[in-house]
């Protein structure tokens, strides 16, 4: 790995204005690649194990199934359009099963703080938790690198406007584009259709049968909603009424009989 925590952990800053960041991705003049879903998906280490662990008991079924799908959906935009960039996979994986922790009911009730910034603070003590220090003293320590930078992705993993000023780490900039993509539907164009559906099919963005059956785009503008009503002050609000309207339309899913 190399000694450059910039590099190694996923710092590599990028143009926040992620039209620009992609503006060379033509899906028509380089078609989206044909990718299967074991085919994308990097080996997890022990860390990572425990992270998905922890995630599965800690989140509700429909938000660990989105945290995969973003993980799905980033890893081969990367592939394909971004590749010349360093994307650390340890710190993206991390990044993408934590980054709405802070929405799981027991923690967004508890904190008079947007479910990002709580989000954030209990990813990085988990990391760190679950990171015992190295036999050896290493300058600069890995571990707090590793978790500063999924906790730097999941504050802003919501850093989202028409302007697009400054920067953002990849990590944070592939997590974006790939937590829209799977809440709005933008820019899912550049996946190929039928990656797209197994993707679902692996983890499904519905959940329950009948009269008790749930979608993502549901839950999630529910949660949108709470979080403008109950934190008049949260950073949703930058977002607004529009962006949960917006979720709960998605019909670049909906629409393709996969909600």
């Amino acid at each position: 790995m190399s000694s450059d925590p910039v590099r190694a952990y996923g710092f590599t800053p990028v143009p926040r204005n992620l039209d620009k960041l992609l503006e060379k991705a033509d899906p028509h003049a380089n078609p989206p690649e044909k990718h299967m879903v074991d085919e994308i998906l990097p080996s997890f280490t022990d860390l990572s194990k425990e992270v998905q662990s922890y995630a599965k008991k800690e989140l509700p079924e429909e938000t660990y199934n989105h945290s995969m799908r973003v993980l799905c959906f980033g890893l081969a935009i990367h592939a394909q359009y971004l590749p010349h960039i360093p994307l650390p996979s340890g710190a993206y994986i991390l990044a993408c099963l934590l980054h709405d922790l802070g929405t799981a009911p027991q923690h967004m009730n508890s904190t008079h703080l947007s479910f990002e910034y709580r989000g954030a603070i209990l990813a990085h003590n988990l990391i760190l938790s679950l990171t015992p220090p190295p036999a050896e003293p290493i300058t600069p320590n890995p571990h707090p690198a590793l978790a500063e930078s999924v906790a730097e992705a999941i504050i802003r993993h919501q850093d989202i406007d028409e302007v697009g000023k400054g920067n953002l780490s990849i990590v944070t900039a592939v997590l974006q584009i790939a937590t829209v993509l799977d809440n709005t539907g933008a820019r899912i164009e550049l996946i190929d259709k039928r990656f797209v559906e197994e993707v679902c099919e692996r983890f499904s963005r519905t959940s329950g049968k009948g009269e008790e059956k749930r979608t993502w785009s549901g839950c999630f503008a529910v949660v949108v909603e709470k979080e403008l009503r109950e934190k008049r002050w949260s950073h949703t609000t930058k977002l607004g009424q529009e962006f949960a309207q917006g979720v709960r339309g998605n019909w670049a899913f909906s629409g393709k009989g996969l909600e």
